[in-house]
């Protein structure tokens, strides 16, 4: 009879990574939506964009635990603690009717206890590459506005806690 070698495979840093965020506790907050947000300062602007507002103490808060653990100094974002819903898309013109249906509205949602990094999902980089800092979120309701405009939903949402310049 033939014996089987069993060979021991380190586990994928990578999956590894995406399986804790994934398996953590999450916390709940919550936050009111607005649509095209003032950005003071800014020269681009910031027409056909919606966001969820978010008290600032979550981003204060993972801005200080960066900090502190990394010695990064993060910039706050243009619009505070923010969750971005619709990102400079214009509603095709038989949507347009839906622009700013919620504009107002407190939206609840639930949020990552681990702060990520732009970037942290591949294995060479580490935490000094990261431009941009936030926290995975997770709302059916704000995925829902971007269905119903018909525009792309595929992708994680997340609060930017901070950026980086490097």
């Amino acid at each position: 009879s033939v014996k089987q070698l069993s060979v021991f495979v380190p586990p994928d840093p990578v999956e590894e990574l995406r399986r804790n965020i994934d398996e953590a506790p999450r916390f709940k907050s919550y936050g009111w939506i607005k649509y095209d947000p003032e950005r003071p300062g800014m020269k681009r602007r910031t027409d056909w964009w919606a966001i969820l507002e978010v008290p600032g103490g979550i981003a204060d808060y993972y801005r200080t635990m960066i900090e502190n653990r990394y010695g990064i100094q993060l910039c706050k974002p243009s619009w505070g603690a923010h969750i971005s819903i619709i990102r400079g898309e214009k509603p095709r013109p038989d949507l347009m009717h839906l622009w700013k249906k919620y504009d107002g509205k407190r939206v609840e949602f639930e949020y990552s206890v681990w702060p990520r990094y732009n970037g942290d999902t591949r294995v060479l980089t580490n935490h000094q590459a990261g431009e941009f800092w936030y926290i995975d979120t997770y709302c059916d309701e704000l995925t829902q506005i971007r269905q119903e405009l018909e525009l792309p939903y595929d992708w994680k949402l997340h609060l930017t806690v901070g950026r980086q310049w490097v």
